[in-house]
């Protein structure tokens, strides 16, 4: 409780931000006269309210100074940790790239790999197919448990979603046969994929020392992937004529 005549001392506080964690209190002292009668004059403070004064000012003064000082290290702290970013970044995308070049390199071995695989596999010394090129006139050697023949392509024609083929069948040996089925598998000029085959069996006999005319429907195929062929012949049965 406070007597009429005497001054009563408070302190307003006021909070000042120094945007960052820190947060200085400066208090001013008021001197606030509560009288029942009589008016109370104000007065200069003594000295002991001075030196709060003076020392709340020094605090701020180096709170705000110190607040300053921090947030000038955070900032130097973080440019680093953004260049690092970057620069993980790129390496991350060199990776990337690099990957994708091994892999094409891989595609590529794998492809070369398909493409010995299958030479060794059309030329072997029995022969047992021949492969041709479909826009040149060439023929090649068939060999079979039955016999011998020689195959050629006469002719490429698009068919529907594909391609209609005419093979020359030459029976060299003084049998005919009947029931023959042809294995053919083609692909693009210059690469071995994409592969695709057929098992075409013939309804026409194999007469004996002439070229027999045969057609055979490829499909769903398109003009670029249809650049070689590779014939096999397989025989069931044998006659000296046909019907």
């Amino acid at each position: 409780m406070i007597r009429a005549g005497t001054p009563a001392v408070s302190y307003r506080c006021t909070m000042f931000d120094t945007g960052s964690s820190f947060t200085a209190c400066f208090c001013v002292s008021a001197a606030n006269a509560i009288t029942d009668k009589q008016e109370y004059r104000p007065r200069l403070p003594s000295n002991d309210g001075v030196h709060m004064l003076m020392k709340a000012l020094l605090i701020t003064f180096c709170m705000t100074t110190l607040c300053s000082t921090v947030t000038l290290t955070q900032a130097r702290n973080t440019q680093p940790v953004t260049a690092s970013a970057g620069s993980g970044s790129v390496e991350i995308a060199a990776l990337k790239k690099e990957v994708a070049a091994l892999r094409a390199e891989i595609d590529k071995l794998k492809e070369k790999d398909s493409e010995l695989e299958f030479d060794v596999s059309t030329k072997a010394d029995d022969q047992s197919s021949v492969t041709l090129y479909t826009d040149k006139r060439e023929f090649g050697r068939v060999d079979t448990s039955a016999g011998i023949f020689l195959v050629a392509i006469n002719d490429t024609a698009p068919y529907l979603d594909g391609f209609k083929v005419t093979f020359e069948i030459g029976n060299i040996n003084s049998a005919a046969y009947h029931n023959a089925k042809l294995k053919l598998t083609w692909y693009p000029r210059n690469k071995f994929g994409p592969r695709k085959k057929k098992d075409e069996s013939l309804t026409s006999c194999l007469r004996a020392g002439t070229w027999n005319p045969v057609e055979v429907i490829l499909p769903n195929t398109k003009a670029e992937e249809l650049g070689r062929i590779n014939v096999q012949i397989e025989t069931s049965s044998v006659s000296f004529a046909c019907p």
